[in-house]
């Protein structure tokens, strides 16, 4: 027996970490901080990047060299948008 109301589709999201972070689904797009998507990228580049040379599963990838990402903290928040408002830009 199926019932269509639990059963879930899988659903994708294209997600920036770099140089703004971004995110298309709706949490990100109606509230603005960080969602769920967000972080657990940012959770697995920052791990990927501290890797050995060569991993298992990732042979052909060059993760030292992946930028270390962190989203930015309430106050650097509030200091870039009393920025916007005057007009200076970082």
């Amino acid at each position: 027996m199926s019932d269509k109301s639990t059963s879930f589709e899988p659903k994708f999201y294209i997600i920036q970490l770099l140089p703004d972070i971004r995110c298309q689904c709706m949490d990100f797009l109606s509230r603005g901080g960080a969602c769920k998507h967000l972080r657990a990228s940012i959770l697995w580049i920052n791990w990927l990047r501290l890797q050995p040379p060569r991993p298992k599963h990732y042979q052909t990838l060059e993760h030292q060299n992946l930028p270390y990402v962190s989203l930015p903290t309430k106050e650097e928040i509030k200091d870039r948008n009393e920025n916007d408002k005057i007009g200076i830009y970082k």
